[in-house]
């Protein structure tokens, strides 16, 4: 037989639950491509789930746990259904492959940018 408990983050963590300002996340990334290091960890998981919900233009998330980042990718799907949302396997110690991710990133804003100054 299991029985299923409630977790307290702070027993699980060992620091106390991250509480944010949504409606300040919301303002400040709002229709802007963010990238999310050290996605799915204990601070990056609810700050992922928070900018996901200001709706950014892309979100990005960088992680080198890969079925921890794959379980996030999974519970962002319902929060974030009009953001497109890119896994990215990497560990930020590696400069490589953060240059290769920002530019990216940057890039594909440049080019939306463009796209929407020459449609409008």
């Amino acid at each position: 037989m299991s029985v299923a408990q409630e977790i307290d983050w702070a027993s699980l963590t060992g620091r106390p639950q991250p509480v944010l300002d949504d409606g300040a996340v919301a303002d400040a990334l709002q229709g802007r491509p963010v990238v999310v290091t050290g996605a799915a960890g204990s601070l990056g998981w609810p700050l992922s789930m928070a900018i996901a919900r200001a709706k950014p233009s892309r979100l990005v998330l960088l992680d080198w746990h890969e079925s921890s980042l794959f379980r996030l990718r999974q519970a962002l799907v319902s929060v974030a259904q009009d953001v497109p949302v890119q896994a990215v396997l990497g560990d930020v110690r590696d400069a490589t492959r953060l240059i290769r991710v920002f530019t990216e990133v940057l890039v594909g804003r440049e080019m939306e940018d463009r796209r929407r100054t020459h449609l409008g």
